[in-house]
């Protein structure tokens, strides 16, 4: 079992070592996170976690800078409420290659469509979505990815809908991922 172990660990450092990632034009890149957050609602005294998952797929113009479209789908629960909202939209990266590890910037938009266990309205969001983070190829072209997110969200609430005084509410999210990166 020992020796299992550091084989394993052996085998995955000089993968490592010697992965190098294909950041280059005409590479598509499938890509999926797992992300949580802390969200503080502006002019309210309380904080929500949320769960966040969001594939996306992504395909390199020139080198090193990808064009995509991702969709997530977010799940909140709290008091006795929950509520889940799917979204889409478009993003672009700018990957700086360093050998293996590849740090990454990117921005993006995403319109998603909220629905809630208490209620029959349908709120819509709008999303700008700075992300950072490192892919660390593990094989030329499996790389495992970190993720830092910074959203502004704008959400629109239907007219009559009950604990609402404004019709607009912004907030702000910052979400932690992980997750798989696959380049083809």
């Amino acid at each position: 079992m020992k020796t299992l172990l550091i084989s394993s660990l052996l085998f995955l450092f000089i993968s490592i070592s010697f992965a190098q990632g294909p950041i280059t034009k005409g590479t598509f890149n499938l890509d999926g996170t797992i992300s949580f957050s802390s969200i503080s609602y502006v002019g309210a005294d309380y904080n929500v976690e949320t769960i966040l998952l969001s594939p996306q797929v992504g395909y390199f113009l020139v080198n090193n800078f990808s064009l995509g479209l991702a969709v997530s789908y977010q799940k909140v629960s709290y008091d006795e409420n929950s509520e889940s909202d799917w979204g889409i939209g478009p993003n672009i990266r700018y990957y700086f290659v360093l050998n293996n590890i590849n740090p990454f910037l990117g921005i993006g938009y995403s319109y998603a469509e909220n629905t809630r266990n208490t209620s029959e309205y349908k709120i819509t969001t709008d999303r700008i979505i700075f992300s950072g983070g490192i892919d660390i190829f593990v094989t030329k072209s499996v790389a495992i990815e970190t993720l830092l997110s910074y959203m502004i969200n704008e959400s629109k609430y239907p007219g009559g809908y009950s604990s609402r005084n404004d019709s607009i509410q912004k907030s702000k999210t910052i979400y932690f991922g992980v997750g798989l990166n696959i380049f083809i």
